[in-house]
């Protein structure tokens, strides 16, 4: 079945390197790279959103009315979660930055490529969770309704999701952060994000099957 395309949001915790989460706090928009030795990244933010303090290797290079350019050099061969993305032929048509975590907003053709984004993903960082997935309309109607078994998780996958639920972790911005949520189950932190994980694995194939 052709899924019609797909906007999907995942989180990234924990980014490794990226410049952007170091310093932003908010929407960052057009954010692209040159190729060479070094690279050269850019992105658009409001400044007051941005510290770059944190990071003293960006600079503002333009300003607009609201926004304002940085740019950065990195390493090219330290591959960033947005290039990841990209080398899979997945533009990346929004970021943001909450609580340290990258927040990417894609549009996928089909099932398939959000599938080998997701596992690529999974298998460079820990901490990788979809918050969202919104299918086309099929042609001709209004609306594709999927069902989902919510049987098919365990009594732990489901508490655990229904907690972060409720205390605002699929929220945006969150309204708590995933030590919040996993100290008021008593785990972890990267026990959480293997209970979230798990439970989004299972909701997703059935989502997209």
């Amino acid at each position: 079945m052709s899924d019609g395309g797909l906007r999907v949001t995942l989180s990234v915790g924990q980014p490794g390197d990226c410049p952007v989460a170091a310093v932003a706090d908010g929407p960052a928009d057009g954010v692209t790279w040159t190729d060479g030795d070094p690279t050269v990244e850019e992105f658009r933010a409001d400044p007051a959103d941005v510290d770059a303090q944190d990071d003293p290797g960006v600079e503002s290079v333009f300003s607009y009315d609201d926004e304002t350019v940085y740019q950065f050099e990195r390493d090219p061969e330290a591959t960033c979660v947005c290039e990841r993305i990209t080398a899979l032929d997945c533009p990346v048509a929004d970021v943001a930055v909450v609580d340290g975590r990258l927040d990417l907003t894609l549009h996928v053709a089909d099932s398939e490529t959000f599938r080998a984004v997701l596992d690529d993903l999974r298998a460079a960082y820990d901490d990788v969770a979809v918050e969202s997935i919104l299918r086309t309309p099929l042609e001709g109607g209004d609306a594709d309704p999927v069902v989902v078994d919510r049987g098919r998780l365990t009594t732990r996958q489901a508490e655990v999701l229904a907690t972060a639920h409720e205390m605002g972790y699929f929220e945006y911005p969150r309204e708590s952060n995933a030590t919040q949520v996993a100290d008021s189950l008593g785990i972890g932190p990267s026990t959480l994000a293997e209970h979230l994980a798990a439970a989004e694995s299972k909701l997703v194939g059935q989502t997209l099957d």
